[in-house]
């Protein structure tokens, strides 16, 4: 990373097809799959840069995912580093649904300085700061999104 520039990653690849609700998901039970990789919280701990995560809500209502009962399609995926995998949206076909997006994205300042090697503790509490304020985020927009005051967004 050099200074001044901006990244935009998606953490939430093939993990995040295969760990999302078979069939389509209800409105208001989002899920982001992020496992126990940390590398993306070491980079920024590591060049001291701002991370602002964001989550775009009503994805995972555009589309029917089919996931087959043995899960050969996510090791398969997982082998090929490939997302395998069968779904369909308006009228059977693989054109989204009509619906809502939104984006909710929180603002995580950087922190003191860059940490030339930062500890497991560093980088886990970074994560958790990152992803709670993600969370928090969600939390006090689901008024202006028409979310129910039970709706979640599963971090896992």
């Amino acid at each position: 990373m050099r200074a001044g520039a901006v990244v935009g990653i998606v953490p939430d690849g093939i993990g995040g097809i295969f760990t999302a609700a078979s069939g389509a998901v209800p409105w208001g039970k989002d899920a982001l799959a992020l496992g126990r990789k940390r590398g993306l919280m070491r980079l920024a701990l590591r060049h001291g840069a701002t991370c602002m995560p964001g989550y775009f809500v009503g994805t995972l209502q555009l589309y029917t995912i089919s996931h087959d009962r043995f899960g050969i399609l996510a090791a398969l995926s997982r082998r090929l580093r490939l997302s395998l995998f069968l779904f369909h949206g308006r009228f059977g076909l693989p054109i989204p649904r009509r619906g809502p997006l939104t984006a909710v994205v929180a603002f995580v300042p950087a922190p003191s300085g860059p940490l030339a090697e930062p500890t497991a503790e560093q980088v886990e509490a970074h994560h958790a700061r990152v992803y709670g304020a993600l969370a928090a985020a969600y939390d006090a927009a689901k008024p202006a999104m028409g979310l129910p005051a039970a709706a979640t967004l599963t971090i896992t």
